[in-house]
């Protein structure tokens, strides 16, 4: 009797299970089946009516999905705080409501509305999604939780394996052996197309900048905003828009190239290939150090893969800008510093640590802020370790200092402009002027004009970018008429805080919703383009970049892949969405917040730190994400990180994705794709 008693509770617990499955499963149908746009009508029920959309079989096999989703989910048991999970899954679900009125109106003012039911249509919207995304991220948690406390494989007796594909599993072997030499090798073997196709080098817009630089006797900044008569130092036109030792480094390789081969083009292809070898060796320094902590062929190898089809790693290899060699000193740190984190490193990995930092700081405007804030914050979270961080964070701020203070005004390096830093605040008073500019006073349109052109601000003002309105700043203003701008633009901030808040969402969403934007790729066509641009600028030096014949039907080949829609097919179109980077690195971060009991955290949060202070920064810069060269070192290095964090607080020769060096599979927790 009590066991039919007990059959029959399990039964009604099932039968609720699913029947509430249904229920959220169509509620969110019914959410995410809804058109944001405004149908005109002015009644609520005629607004979500008009809203759906008629038949669609996409739609409907949505349904099944969703059940099968909210079923699995009611059925995990992940660990951690369900309120922290709910937290990135509604952040996630705001982004897909406000992003998708932005992509369409770049505003979000087609939410508005309660009389029409706008707003409440967007509450549905939202909820929908949140379920949505909860449901996800409990499976996902609850899936790699399992990952990491479930036991591993026994070792197999010597000879009793079955064999698999001899030729791939000599290259896991070698690869075991030796993970640096081998993935360095692997890299470079995929990279040669690539190498051929773009000789002699990748040019972009930048590139004739610092060229120009360089030569003295050009009598140019290579900057719209700096005017010769404004240098620091009479004949020293190097100024630090750009980054000054990238500058030097690439003048260096084309001086060399004139004096031995008199010609810019064998110049500029050694500092390209160069700066290729030196990212490769970044990303291969990466699997070494994954290697070195236990992790086997099955997590390396895709990881190596990633990177060598990547197309946005690969248009970074020979393209001349900072930002290659600026990641692949971000990819150094962060493997050094798990690989010491996890008590494997020596000597040499402190090194690497202390010279990424260096390049860092050196090779893009942010690092002399990124790398002394990590330092601090991470100073913050490990109290076992903190004299140690302060000392070499105190080391860090010691050498921006020399550097920027000391060092380049001493050389006569002009500074870089100051409206660099203030994307944020000239982007938000180009709104307000354009939508409120009526509404100002004489007072706050004067001091406002001291700083920026207020008569072309309204004209000029792109939601989707803060560089038109950067380029109206006045570079004769003075301190005290910058500080009575700030004033002003705080004024207009309290004043009109939906303008602003619009005006930095604008700029910035398409960092946050998965929608139709893309990472930009360069073209070879680009490239060409961006070449003979180049040559007009650098006509008075008497020398020139070409582009060989021999590689022009490889450079073809390249380019018409991408115009017949490459990058649209699903693994590329996926790879190139940068939300979705975005989202995974705001995800690993309430995954380790969840794990509050964890002895590792302080070593996860130290690996996430400089991860998240890069993506912080991508919101204080002029472009939105279309524009793919702020994203690099994310794209380049999340993979990894995601591996080291798993595999970080493992038994030592633990192996997450197959045999280690030691040829152990021996159980671990993982933290971030398993639970402690």
């Amino acid at each position: 009797m009590k066991e039919r008693r007990t059959n029959r509770t399990a039964r009604r617990r099932e039968g609720g299970s699913r029947g509430g499955a249904a229920a959220l499963a169509f509620l969110a149908w019914i959410g995410l089946s809804l058109d944001l746009a405004n149908p005109g009508k002015q009644q609520i029920v005629l607004n979500l009516l008009a809203s759906l959309h008629g038949f669609d079989m996409l739609r409907l096999l949505l349904l099944p999905g969703l059940y099968f989703l909210f079923r699995k989910a009611a059925e995990a048991r992940p660990d951690g705080r369900r309120r922290i999970r709910a937290v990135p899954a509604c952040f996630f679900a705001l982004n897909m409501v406000l992003g998708s009125a932005f992509e369409r109106e770049r505003s979000w003012d087609m939410l508005r509305g309660f009389g029409n039911g706008q707003a409440l249509k967007a509450a549905a919207v939202f909820l929908g999604w949140s379920a949505v995304f909860y449901a996800l991220l409990t499976l996902l948690s609850a899936a790699l939780d399992r990952a990491g406390t479930e036991p591993g494989r026994k070792t197999a007796a010597p000879g009793s394996h079955r064999k698999g594909f001899r030729p791939l599993e000599r290259y896991a072997r070698v690869l075991r052996e030796h993970p640096f030499t081998v993935s360095f090798l692997t890299l470079l073997l995929f990279y040669i197309p690539r190498f051929a196709a773009a000789y002699p080098a990748m040019f972009m817009g930048d590139t004739w900048s610092m060229v120009a630089q360089g030569y003295s006797e050009l009598g140019m900044t290579g900057v719209s905003y700096l005017s010769p008569d404004r240098i620091l130092r009479s004949g020293v036109y190097i100024n630090q828009h750009h980054p000054a030792v990238y500058t030097l480094l690439l003048h260096l390789f084309l001086r060399v190239g004139q004096v031995l081969f008199g010609s810019l083009n064998p110049g500029i292809f050694l500092f390209c290939l160069l700066q290729a070898a030196v990212i490769t060796a970044s990303l291969a320094y990466a699997v070494s150090a994954l290697s070195a902590r236990g992790a086997g062929p099955r997590t390396l190898i895709p990881l190596i893969l990633y990177a060598a089809l990547h197309p946005h790693i690969r248009d970074f290899l020979f393209l001349v800008t900072k930002d290659g060699l600026y990641t692949a000193s971000f990819v150094t740190l962060g493997s050094a510093l798990f690989i010491l984190r996890a008590g494997k490193g020596r000597g040499r990995d402190r090194v690497l640590l202390c010279a990424a930092a260096a390049g860092m700081i050196l090779l893009r405007n942010e690092g002399k802020f990124i790398v002394p804030l990590a330092g601090l914050l991470t100073a913050w979270a490990d109290r076992k370790n903190r004299k140690a961080i302060l000392a070499f964070t105190a080391a860090a701020a010691v050498f921006c200092l020399a550097v920027f203070r000391g060092l380049f005004p001493a050389l006569g390096y002009t500074k870089g402009g100051t409206q660099e830093i203030l994307s944020v605040p000239l982007q938000q008073t180009g709104r307000v002027v354009r939508d409120h500019s009526a509404e100002l006073s004489a007072g706050e349109r004067e001091a406002i004009d001291r700083v920026l052109v207020y008569d072309r601000l309204a004209e000029e003002y792109n939601p989707e970018t803060s560089d038109q309105v950067k380029d109206l700043f006045r570079q004769e203003s003075t301190g005290a008429e910058l500080a009575d701008y700030l004033r002003v633009w705080a004024g207009l901030v309290l004043k009109y805080p939906d303008t602003c808040l619009q005006a930095t969402y604008g700029n910035y969403y398409q960092y946050l919703y998965p929608g139709k934007t893309r990472l930009d790729y360069y073209t070879f066509g680009w490239s060409a383009w961006m070449c003979e641009c180049a040559n007009e600028q650098l006509e008075g030096l008497g020398d020139s970049f070409s582009l060989p014949e021999w590689n022009r039907r490889l450079r073809f080949i390249s380019d018409s892949l991408v115009d017949a829609g490459l990058f649209n097919l699903p693994p590329f179109s996926i790879l190139m969405t940068p939300a979705l980077y975005n989202w995974t690195l705001i995800w690993m971060l309430f995954r380790v917040l969840e794990k509050k009991r964890s002895r590792k955290r302080p070593d996860m949060l130290a690996l996430l730190i400089p991860a998240l202070l890069v993506f912080l920064v991508l919101f204080m810069g002029p472009m939105n994400a279309y524009y793919s060269r702020y994203m690099l070192p994310l794209t380049a290095f999340l993979p990894f990180l995601a591996c080291m964090l798993r595999t970080l607080v493992e038994e030592p020769g633990a192996d997450p994705g197959g045999s280690g060096r030691r040829g152990k599979e021996t159980a671990g927790q993982a933290v971030i794709f398993g639970g402690e």
